[in-house]
């Protein structure tokens, strides 16, 4: 191929990307320019004087904390614990994040940017908590499905076995004293009763 030809198809895929991002006249649509602005306020979340404040007043020495409360995953350099805000068991820093308490708005408009913004942000020390990664996700589902912190946990029980395999799905269910069914809809159900009833 020639350096002409080269440039001529690298031009082509250019235009191609931008017009799936660009309007005529390059403006690009509302829904790229929405998520731009969500990754950069994502971003300023990671250093977010509020959080990380929070984050420094509530490590806990791991000297401070009872044996039988130390986590699993501990090194001999860990100095610093988070206790998570639900659970109430001790975590390494890499194994916690910081909740919105109320939970952030949504963001598909223009006109919902200010208030995304504002509830990522514009928070102070008790609009957060601090949560195993474990906990966060379980409360994300929990508000994504309208449904309580237990319910959540004991429904992404189910999907983590689930997720396991059928061999896995099949040794839960026996284990448990049930006559595994054949189809992975009826496993389901047999394991959300399973959980549910634990």
């Amino acid at each position: 191929m020639t350096k002409q030809a080269d440039i001529k198809k690298k031009k082509e895929q250019l235009e191609k990307q931008l017009k799936k991002i660009c309007n005529e006249t390059g403006r690009p649509r509302e829904k790229d320019i929405v998520a731009v602005v969500r990754s950069a306020v994502r971003r300023a979340w990671m250093r977010s004087p509020t959080k990380l404040s929070l984050l420094a007043m509530s490590a806990v020495h791991v000297d401070d904390v009872p044996k039988e409360h130390l986590p699993k995953r501990l090194t001999k350099n860990t100095k610093w614990l988070y206790q998570c805000g639900i659970e109430g068991t001790y975590h390494i820093g890499s194994d916690v994040e910081v909740d919105h308490v109320e939970g952030e708005h949504s963001l598909k408009s223009y006109d919902d940017m200010v208030g995304f913004t504002k509830s990522i942000l514009d928070v102070s020390w008790s609009d957060l908590r601090i949560l195993s990664k474990q906990a966060h996700a379980i409360v994300t589902y929990a508000e994504r499905y309208g449904m309580t912190y237990d319910e959540a946990k004991r429904e992404k029980g189910v999907i983590a076995i689930i997720n396991s395999g059928v061999a896995k799905q099949k040794e839960f269910l026996k284990k448990n004293g049930v006559t595994p069914a054949s189809t992975i809809d009826k496993r389901r159900e047999q394991i959300r009763e399973v959980i549910n009833n634990e």
